[in-house]
């Protein structure tokens, strides 16, 4: 459990409940929502996607000599997390009162129980909860008008008596009074804004609380009508998702504990036409859709590290399955609709992960079932069929054709205006494709392709020599960020034109990947430079602070926060390249223990057993983007592995 000490002023914990079904329950550690992101119950309406916020918040209540006070600010309020599900106590001076939340891992369901644990006298406690009814992507609400259905323990409410409804209910039997009134609350936003929103009070619960006596409630989108066997099986937290010795190792290192156990979060159940039965992994939480490129870089952390490899190749298996044109999808939508492909480089991260897994689960019958694929994926590549996508036959390398739909992953942007431009060429896409044609090498041999290993190695080479030729800054050891796409040829020469050579953390990745085109001298010179300008506790910075484009912080207005997001924000993620890198060079494993501490321990984090999506660049370096972020609470976990003695 983290102290207070461990946040910024001023910044509030969250904690974070999730079903593996795309449903889940948000709140900070004053037991209230606060912000807008903040819901008691979401659940999807397409699962896994298409998410509807049900309940935004349970208003509790105690009657005093004064009349009805919030409870909250009647008591000395303790929060803490316990084996990762939050746990609330109040205390007064007549009473203690506890409150834990769990949720169902089969139906929409979160389950909210109160313990008398001392009083001299009974407690009087009035549950209100405040109904919200919408659609989390388009932020409108599915109706001004609800039918609310009584039922034995508590109402059925529906926005449309056609669709399921929203189940209350309360246990032991309460009494009920109905309100069917809107009341308005102010949120905060993700700029620190006040918002105004209206919610539905359909009834109050009331109930006599006794010392050693409890009261349970069950917020459900359809849940079943009989739930006491499920609040009693649910109330013991499972234990961890993940039972392989490797799991079980990172579940008792200090400082990973929930990070591990929260891993399962990210794991959801995505329903095709072909099966029920896939698995896919949530770039991260509240709002967030499943996406190639995060998916690849937090399986090796996520699921590998761990041992388990049954659960990573159904997940390798749902983005091959949407393949389109050698592209694994960038995103799935959260609609009904095609997934968006846009992105050069999702695909490439998938043969790195590929590569970890085979390096980890020495699995070959599963490249075997999956060589042919992701041959014609790489073909698809060589013969420019990508959508957006172009193979430069002279050099071997790839390059977006079109620098407006930020294909690379500094992808910020609002409206038509972006907030990361970069030239056609950039460093990581280079080595990431020269590590995809590495990877597929190292297979072709292995399944003794001959023709395809010749192949694969023979571009390689090409790639491997235009990179570190070409990206090399003249007169010095260090490595272009990207370079334009005007090309000038003599001969069967390539000569590019001066590149950017804005210190950005790309180059640190494209030499801190399985295979690297650089020298030892290259790396080195990088890593320090990227120890005295980027590095900060929780990650690599997306831009040196000397540079007049850099933003050190992510809150403000949305220009000012998308510019930040690659302009200086902090990314965990990309602490598995730079210790790779590093490793290559230096050999003190301690010395970067303690560098990234603060991200094994879990401070700053804003949500209990969960990453953050960013930091910002500026100390104390407070959270940003999403609370829990697959890519983030992956990334500290394979660092962690690599680590080890």
């Amino acid at each position: 459990m983290r102290n207070e000490q461990h946040l910024p002023a001023g910044m509030k914990r969250e904690w974070l409940l999730a079903n593996g079904m795309g449903g889940y329950a948000l709140g900070d550690d004053n037991g209230t929502c606060s912000r807008t992101r903040h819901h008691l119950l979401v659940a999807p309406v397409r699962p896994p996607l298409q998410r509807v916020a049900f309940v935004r918040t349970l208003t509790e209540t105690i009657l005093t000599d004064n009349g009805w006070l919030p409870l909250r600010e009647m008591c000395r309020l303790h929060y803490e997390n316990r084996r990762g599900l939050p746990v609330f106590v109040y205390e007064s001076n007549h009473f203690t009162l506890l409150k834990h939340l769990w949720m169902a891992d089969h139906f929409h369901g979160v389950f909210i129980r109160y313990e008398l644990q001392r009083g001299e006298l009974p407690v009087e406690i009035r549950l209100m909860p405040c109904l919200d009814f919408r659609d989390l992507e388009t932020e409108t609400a599915l109706s001004e008008f609800y039918t609310v259905r009584r039922s034995e323990l508590g109402a059925d409410i529906y926005a449309d008596v056609n669709d399921k409804p929203l189940r209350i209910a309360a246990s032991p039997a309460t009494g009920y009074v109905p309100v069917n009134r809107w009341h308005e609350i102010f949120l905060e936003d993700e700029s620190g804004t006040p918002q105004r929103y209206e919610v539905y009070l359909p009834f109050v619960f009331e109930h006599e609380l006794a010392v050693g006596r409890t009261l349970t409630v069950l917020l459900a989108h359809d849940g079943p009508e009989s739930w006491e066997a499920e609040a009693a099986r649910h109330e013991t937290p499972a234990p961890l998702l993940f039972a392989s010795e490797e799991a079980q190792a990172l579940s008792r290192a200090e400082g990973l504990p929930h990070l591990a156990a929260g891993a399962h979060a990210f794991l959801i159940r995505r329903p095709t036409i072909l099966s029920l039965d896939n698995t896919t992994l949530l770039a991260g939480y509240p709002n967030l859709a499943d996406s190639g490129r995060e998916a690849m870089l937090a399986l090796p952390g996520l699921l590998i590290a761990a041992g388990e490899f049954e659960r990573a190749k159904q997940v390798f298996s749902i983005f091959l399955k949407h393949v389109h044109h050698g592209l694994i999808p960038n995103y799935f939508s959260k609609r009904p609709e095609s997934p968006n492909y846009d992105s050069i480089d999702a695909t490439l991260w998938l043969f790195v992960a590929l590569y970890e897994y085979w390096q980890a689960s020495r699995d070959l019958k599963f490249l075997e079932e999956n060589y042919s694929f992701l041959l014609e994926m790489l073909n698809c590549h060589l013969r420019s069929l990508t959508p957006g996508i172009k193979f430069e036959a002279k050099t071997g390398f790839l390059y977006a054709l079109e620098t407006q739909r930020a294909m690379t992953w500094m992808n910020g942007r609002l409206g038509n205006w972006l907030a990361t431009p970069r030239s056609e060429f950039a460093v990581e896409v280079q080595a990431l494709w020269h590590n995809t044609l590495c990877i597929m090498a190292e297979f072709s041999h292995l399944l003794g392709k001959e023709t395809g290993e010749s192949k694969c190695r023979e571009l390689a080479a090409q790639v491997e020599m235009n990179l570190s030729r070409s990206f090399a800054v003249p007169a010095t050891d260090l490595i272009y960020d990207s370079l334009p796409e005007q090309l000038m040829y003599e001969g069967k020469e390539s000569i590019f034109p001066a590149g950017d050579d804005t210190l950005r953390p790309n180059a640190v990745i494209a030499v801190g990947l399985p295979f690297t085109a650089f020298s030892a001298v290259q790396i080195r010179a990088l890593v320090d430079l990227a120890l005295r300008w980027l590095i900060t506790p929780f990650g690599l910075r997306t831009l040196a602070p000397d540079h007049p484009a850099y933003c050190g912080q992510c809150w403000g207005p949305a220009k000012h926060r998308v510019s930040a997001q690659h302009n200086g924000a902090a990314h965990p993620w990309l602490i598995v390249p730079f210790v790779r890198a590093y490793l290559r060079v230096y050999h003190d494993r301690d010395f970067l223990r303690g560098l990234f501490a603060p991200l094994f321990e879990g401070r700053n984090s804003p949500c209990d057993g969960f990453i953050a999506q960013m930091y910002d660049g500026d100390s104390p370096h407070a959270p940003a983007g999403a609370p829990a972020f697959a890519a983030s609470s992956g990334a500290v976990l394979q660092a962690w592995e690599m680590l080890k003695e």
